[in-house]
């Protein structure tokens, strides 16, 4: 059953969510983080080899800014403000060129088609730089979702897009959990309350957009999650609501799908919004459509 998405507003979140980037970005992210540490002698501070690859997947969602501020509070060492940033750059151009190759998740292009063509409008909201994020869009077609005619794209990021605004200036979130962005994007998209969604496949998203007021369709399709982790992983999903709230989250906060073609479905479960039937005029009376 299709929706009526006329005056929606959806806000998707990059990596993981609407380009499989994780997969990618995240070994190359932890490596990084640790082969600092280990190069300044505090190995014996940090997991071994073996243990690192869970952290591929706990820290998704999260800036390597906040991964090296992880470590550091575990050993007990502080990095400069000027070496972070050096480190944080030279990790972004390595993972810019690998992501060269990033692919849409499986029924990505099809959800945003549903919305479009459904009435609504579709952004991009992320914690990620424009230079990983535009590529991946740009390789795989999608921008073209998130234009209106010669507009620029909507495509807004908590480092670029709040940087070059005069209301936040240099102050960019150090959190990816912080909501401005989305404020951000709740403003320049004049979303209205109860028609406007966010898509989140990590905590510290989730977090951010309910932090906003924002309702959360997370998604565990990425093929860094894998299937035996995906309950548990929807599960982290909901509790992160529930922080956030300071309550239990219910189906009206977050819903959680495994794959990328239960997201219009979940949009308009989530919204309570009408049939598409409904918007042309046709509805149902006993099996008969009638105009």
């Amino acid at each position: 059953m299709g929706f009526n998405f006329a005056g929606v507003n959806v806000l998707w979140d990059n990596d993981a969510t609407l380009v499989d980037s994780e997969i990618i970005a995240m070994p190359h992210a932890v490596a990084s983080v640790f082969a600092y540490f280990e190069s300044r002698g505090f190995e014996r501070n940090i997991p071994s080899a073996r243990e690192r690859k869970i952290y591929e997947v706990q820290w998704a969602g999260k800036q390597i800014s906040q991964m090296f501020e992880i470590v550091e509070g575990w050993v007990g060492h502080q990095i400069s403000d000027e070496e972070r940033a050096a480190l944080c750059a030279d990790d972004a151009a390595r993972v810019i060129e690998a992501l060269t190759e990033v692919q849409v998740i499986e029924g990505i292009r099809e959800a945003l088609a549903e919305v479009r063509d459904g009435g609504g409008t579709n952004s991009v909201v992320t914690s990620s730089s424009l230079l990983r994020v535009v590529p991946g869009l740009v390789n795989n077609d999608l921008v073209e979702f998130f234009t209106n005619g010669d507009s620029d794209p909507r495509i807004w990021s908590a480092t670029e897009t709040l940087q070059a605004d005069p209301r936040y200036g240099r102050a960019i979130p150090k959190s990816s959990q912080s909501p401005q962005i989305y404020h951000y994007a709740l403003e320049a998209t004049n979303a209205q309350p109860g028609l406007v969604v966010a898509i989140e496949d990590s905590g510290s998203g989730v977090g951010a957009a309910v932090a906003a007021g924002i309702p959360v369709i997370g998604i565990t399709a990425a093929s860094h999650i894998l299937p035996k982790a995906r309950d548990a992983h929807a599960q982290g999903l909901i509790d992160k609501a529930s922080e956030v709230l300071g309550r239990p989250a219910t189906s009206k906060d977050i819903l959680v799908v495994d794959h990328a073609y239960e997201l219009s479905s979940a949009i308009g479960h989530i919204l309570e919004l009408p049939p598409l039937g409904r918007m042309m005029g046709i509805s149902l009376d006993g099996g008969n459509i009638t105009l």
